[in-house]
């Protein structure tokens, strides 16, 4: 009986550590998509020096939990997501407003999917 009770707390404890992960993985990685967000849309309205701003502030968001996130995460995608953040701050400086606004949208929708890759679901389990 003794072991029972230890395979299942080794579960449960495994059970908390994935709920936690993704909770954390969603608090830490919907700020830096909104500020993704926020330089699109600084872009289409062609204000540079607020795109260039947010997709600053965006990336140091990245660096900072770029430890925990690597910890969890396979690591192709975020070197993915740190290409895409290289790429959008190079047409910041040049202001070529297309290019940027296409990265951004490619950014966000891959630090969205790096997210929603810890998210525990149905398809996740089997």
């Amino acid at each position: 009986m003794t072991r029972f009770r230890i395979g299942a707390g080794l579960l449960l404890v495994l059970l908390v550590l994935c709920f936690w992960s993704q909770v954390r993985m969603t608090k830490l990685q919907k700020p830096i998509a909104a500020l993704v967000l926020q330089a699109e849309t600084s872009a289409a309205g062609e204000d540079w020096p607020g795109a260039a701003g947010s997709i600053s502030r965006a990336r140091e968001e990245w660096e900072d939990h770029r430890t925990f996130v690597a910890a969890l995460a396979d690591h192709q995608p975020l070197e993915d997501v740190e290409s895409l953040f290289a790429m959008a701050q190079a047409y910041s400086v040049c202001q070529d407003g297309t290019q940027f606004r296409a990265t951004c949208q490619e950014l966000n929708r891959r630090i969205l999917a790096v997210m929603e890759a810890q998210e525990l679901n149905f398809g996740s389990i089997f």
